[in-house]
């Protein structure tokens, strides 16, 4: 049995497109998708509908239950601001019932017959926790409690690993639309049941037209209406690195240190090194 995994697509549906073609000369039986079809690049509507006609399982990520909160009670008012502009634009693709749909998503799913691989996007109970290399064990544990599941298949790092744990492996996907390894292929998983018993894991690397999606970005009006963040987001896809989490620490430096608005920052940010 084969096995392929994919996530944290983003919107960029080039890379996914490509993807979905290798994928389809592996001799897959199955396809699981582990969240964040949506939000970063301009196409997260056409990810998800892409996504949907597969009819293979998807469980929810971050991304998903961002979209599916936004305009309701439980969205933080901050969402409407200049910050969160991609998030307003991703919103604007969908209906609300269409939100809705994303955020009904389960956090988990098994494939039938398969019963020692759990696919998640973060944690069988959250879809916006981090794990990284050096996650203690004790919060592994934690994470993971109630799951015995000896292979973990999960994204939201958007880095290829696998992280033995004890007799465990978790195992992450990488990214499909936007990786920070600056490698900017397409990243995915293939799961292969050994005779003996258990998976080999294979991750694999896509090339696709990165132009084409930096050619989305300019010509759907994704940087205007999304603002100095989407400049940052188109960074990010071109240059196969985190832009965000950088960004944003310098932004609140400066933020302490005296007034200084988005735009601003995001020039003072890209010049700097």
């Amino acid at each position: 049995m084969r096995i392929a995994a994919i996530s944290d697509i983003h919107g960029n549906l080039p890379a996914l497109e490509a993807a979905l073609e290798h994928v389809d000369n592996q001799g897959v039986d199955h396809v699981v998708v582990v969240g964040d079809i949506v939000m970063g690049s301009p196409d997260s509507k056409g990810c998800w509908e892409r996504v949907s006609d597969l009819g293979c399982p998807v469980v929810r990520g971050n991304g998903e239950s961002y979209l599916a909160r936004f305009g309701t009670s439980d969205a933080d008012p901050v969402w409407d601001t200049e910050q969160f502009g991609p998030l307003q634009w991703a919103a604007n693709e969908f209906t609300q019932e269409e939100r809705a749909t994303l955020g009904a998503l389960p956090l988990t799913c098994y494939l039938p017959g398969v019963d020692d691989v759990l696919f998640c996007h973060a944690t069988p109970r959250s879809e916006y926790r981090s794990l990284k290399a050096y996650t203690s064990e004790e919060d592994l544990a934690e994470a993971f409690e109630g799951y015995d599941q000896p292979y973990v298949v999960r994204g939201h790092q958007h880095s290829p690993q696998v992280r033995m744990w004890g007799n465990r492996a978790i195992v992450n996907c990488g990214s499909i639309g936007l990786t920070v390894d600056y490698n900017t292929d397409a990243q995915y998983v293939l799961l292969e049941r050994r005779k003996t018993g258990g998976w080999d894991i294979r991750h694999q690397v896509v090339p696709y037209d990165v132009e084409d999606v930096l050619q989305r970005f300019r010509e759907s009006g994704f940087i205007e209406a999304a603002g100095p963040i989407g400049r940052l987001q188109m960074r990010a896809v071109a240059t196969a690195t985190n832009q965000i989490m950088p960004f944003l620490r310098y932004y609140k430096q400066w933020q302490a240190e005296g007034e200084i608005g988005l735009g601003e920052a995001v020039d003072r940010f890209l010049n700097l090194f």
